[in-house]
């Protein structure tokens, strides 16, 4: 008796079936996915940014979050924090990152400065710094107008501030042949001047700043409220005694300018009302110059310079 033998050869169903089979097996035991959404914590960032903007005598939030490789947040997981560099306060020197992996700090600038460091570090992994500025007025060797503090660079007003309205430069005019005005006036009523390389048209990202003009709508005050609308005799010379020099501007017979050379501040008014409508800060070197009895060559209001663009 014959006996056929019959070959069973598996459905193509069958193979695909098997595919996907090694598939979802492999994927299941794939190693790589992070367990509950997230890796093991290696890095720490600020979520509000590297740079925090305030007021004086405020509180400013400060939010911290672990994360791992891939940018996931990481919970439960600490942060040290310490001020490098300020005298204000700092709300806490150790934070938790909650459910969503984040914490959050304050910095008070309840000091004289308006500037400041915190350094944040994921123990063992990373560490960043962040700085704090505020909106403020201070005259002297750590001067400060606005956010931007006399030892800023050219690229950390960009940083800063943003792009200005315009850089401008007037090298047709005297004594303006190494400067560049960052134009922030209509918007912040503030205007850095930065050193340019007279066979430059621009400022260099690390071009040291000349002065910081401030005015029209600045609304910054020193700690003993002197600002933009000042009074020349009811309230700068009773704050800050005469002046060691007070003359007529030379371009505006409208105006009078003071100069006070301990701290570094040239004040214009107004001849009828005697009240300040722009104040230029001087860096340290001038400072030291004028110590020794030199005078700060004289840096004429901004309205002047526009009239030559």
């Amino acid at each position: 008796m014959s006996m056929r033998v019959w070959s069973i050869r598996p459905l193509p169903e069958l193979y695909l079936a098997c595919a996907v089979a090694v598939i979802l097996s492999s994927c299941s035991s794939d190693k790589s996915q992070p367990p509950n959404g997230h890796g093991d914590a290696t890095k720490v960032v600020s979520t509000t940014g590297d740079i925090i903007k305030g007021e004086m005598g405020k509180a400013a939030s400060i939010t911290f979050a672990a994360q791992d490789n891939s940018s996931n947040n990481v919970p439960d997981q600490q942060i040290q924090l310490a001020v490098l560099d300020g005298d204000g306060t700092l709300s806490s020197t150790n934070i938790t990152t909650d459910s969503t992996g984040e914490g959050t700090c304050t910095y008070t600038f309840d000091g004289a400065r308006g500037d400041g460091l915190i350094r944040a570090i994921l123990t063992g992994k990373d560490t960043i710094m962040v700085r704090v500025r505020a909106n403020t007025l201070i005259t002297g060797g750590n001067g400060q107008a606005q956010y931007i503090l006399l030892s800023d660079k050219f690229l950390d007003i960009i940083a800063i501030d943003g792009a200005p309205a315009s850089v401008d430069i007037f090298p047709g005019v005297s004594g303006q042949e190494n400067t560049a005005y960052l134009n922030y006036e209509a918007a912040m009523g503030f205007v850095p001047v930065v050193y340019r390389d007279a066979n430059e048209n621009a400022p260099r990202d690390t071009s040291s700043i000349l002065a910081l003009i401030v005015n029209t709508v600045f609304s910054g005050k020193t700690a003993d409220s002197i600002g933009i609308g000042s009074s020349f005799n009811a309230d700068i010379r009773a704050a800050w005694g005469d002046p060691d020099t007070l003359f007529t501007d030379p371009d505006f017979s409208t105006d009078f300018i003071v100069w006070y050379a301990s701290r570094g501040a040239e004040l214009h008014a107004n001849r009828s009302d005697s009240v300040v409508f722009e104040i230029h800060l001087m860096p340290p070197p001038t400072l030291k110059a004028a110590a020794a009895g030199a005078r700060v060559p004289y840096l004429p209001p901004f309205k002047k310079l526009r009239q030559a663009l």
